[in-house]
Order: structure tokens, then C-alpha cells, then sequence
């Protein structure tokens, strides 16, 4: 399904860009992880990539000068699943896309701090242990919850490991509001999520943060932590749960 959702994505910005002056530099799917298609002026670059390791889509810019395409930066990004994701779903993201592209097109915005890079997106990232250890150095208080469950018979379960420390503790700051600890938690979820693998950012997205995804008041304040970079993933990931919630 990526490639068919590539490929409309694809279809709906080209025309997009072609109409407005972009030539197409390249529609590349040959890496086995990272599919680019790029469109490009005089004056600026736009790159859309399928992140396969990630399972996501980015709409990238960059400015061009001389000649030369300078580093690019995120306007958008979308996660989706190949095993559920729908033509439907493609449509909604090239949408999504298009929209954010004619603001940066007529100059009305410019782009963010760049998200990840799929230069980059390739490399060793931290597992799902590196992650828990770095919460028990973070947060000392769940080193024997951590040796509890290393220690016992059987196969180490990070999820379950996650919500009974950081899910609680997390649970509880959100109720409480209690600023200064939301913002160095979601800091490490925050970078912890851009420097870990798939198993990493699937407990941070889906086992944590699906921990609110119906509490619309704790959410409303979780919002205010997680990264803008991160966020159009976990309002996208938070609707699909809803919505398999009411299946």
C-alpha cells in the first residue's frame, strides 16, 4: 500500500508544483528505505519522502541558492501504516500536503526546525533497553521496578515495563499539571522518540501516550509537551485509535 500511497501523494503535489513554476528533479523509489520525489525553482526545494523504517511521510523544504539546494527543513509530516492505510488515507495526507506547500509557496510561512532527516533515518537507533535504561538514570526511583523484571524468569516486556513507571508517573504529572516535571518527561519522550528505534517509538506513541487517547482533558495538556514536530503523528495516531475504539 506504500507504494500506491507514494505514488498519489506523488501525483497530487507534482501537479501542484508544476503550475507553480517547480521543474521535477527526481521521483526516486530504488532505496529500500527512503523514497524521495523532488521539485525545485531558483529560489526553493521541496522534498517528499516515504520513510520506511518510520512508517511515515515528510514534506520537506529547503532553499536554493545559486544553484545549490541548502539543508532542507520540515513542513509536515504524517505517519502511516501500510497494513491499514487506505487510498483514502493517501489523499488525506497529499491534502494535508498540498495546503502546507501553497504557504510556503507564496511565502506566507517559512519552515519549522527540520524534523528527522531521511539522510539520516537509516541509522542505528537506541532499542527498546537502551530506552528503559535511560529512564531508570533519568528517574532512579524505577531502577527495582527495572531489576524486577530483568531479573524474573521470562522475556523482558517493555510496554509493561513503561506503564507501570512512566505511564503512572506520567499519568499522575499530567493530572496535577505540574509544569516543570511535564516538560523534562515529554523532553525525553520528545527525543527519546527521534533517537530510537520502531520498538522505541511505538512504546512512546502507542503504549503511553494511547494512555490518554480518551481522556480529552489530560490529552488537551499533553499537547502542550510534545514536540511540534512529533505532534501531527500523535493527533493522526490518536484518531486511528478512536476510531478502532468505536469498531
Amino acid at each position: 500500500m506504500e507504494n500506491k500511497a507514494f505514488d498519489i501523494i506523488v501525483s497530487q503535489l507534482g501537479e501542484l508544483f508544476t503550475k507553480n513554476g517547480f521543474e521535477e528533479k527526481t521521483v526516486d523509489k530504488k532505496d529500500s528505505d527512503v523514497w524521495q520525489a523532488v521539485y525545485a525553482n531558483d529560489g526553493k526545494s521541496f522534498r517528499l519522502a516515504w520513510i520506511n523504517s518510520d512508517k511515515k511521510f515528510t514534506l520537506d523544504l529547503a532553499p536554493v541558492s545559486n544553484g545549490q539546494t541548502e539543508d532542507y527543513k520540515n513542513v509536515s509530516v504524517w505517519l502511516f501504516d501500510p497494513a491499514d492505510g487506505t487510498a483514502a488515507d493517501a489523499k488525506s495526507i497529499a491534502n494535508d500536503f498540498e495546503d502546507s506547500a501553497k504557504d510556503y509557496i507564496s511565502g506566507a510561512k517559512q519552515p519549522r526546525a527540520t524534523r528527522i532527516d531521511p539522510k539520516v533515518a537509516a541509522k542505528k537507533k537506541h532499542n527498546y533497553m537502551e530506552f528503559c535504561r535511560a529512564a531508570c538514570v533519568l528517574y532512579p526511583q524505577f531502577n527495582e521496578a527495572f531489576e524486577r523484571r530483568e531479573s524474573a524468569s521470562g522475556e523482558f516486556n517493555p510496554d509493561e515495563f513503561a506503564v507501570e513507571t512512566l505511564g503512572e508517573y506520567m499519568m499522575d504529572m499530567l493530572a496535577q499539571k505540574k509544569n516543570a516535571q511535564l516538560k523534562k518527561l515529554f523532553g525525553f519522550f520528545n527525543q527519546s522518540y527521534e533517537t530510537g528505534d520502531i520498538d522505541v517509538q511505538s512504546i512512546i506513541m502507542v503504549t503511553l501516550y494511547g494512555m490518554f487517547r480518551d481522556r480529552d482533558d489530560i490529552n488537551e495538556t499533553a499537547e502542550k509537551y510534545i514536540s511540534e514536530n512529533l505532534l501531527p503523528l500523535w493527533r493522526d495516531i490518536r484518531r486511528r485509535m478512536l476510531k478502532n475504539a468505536k469498531q
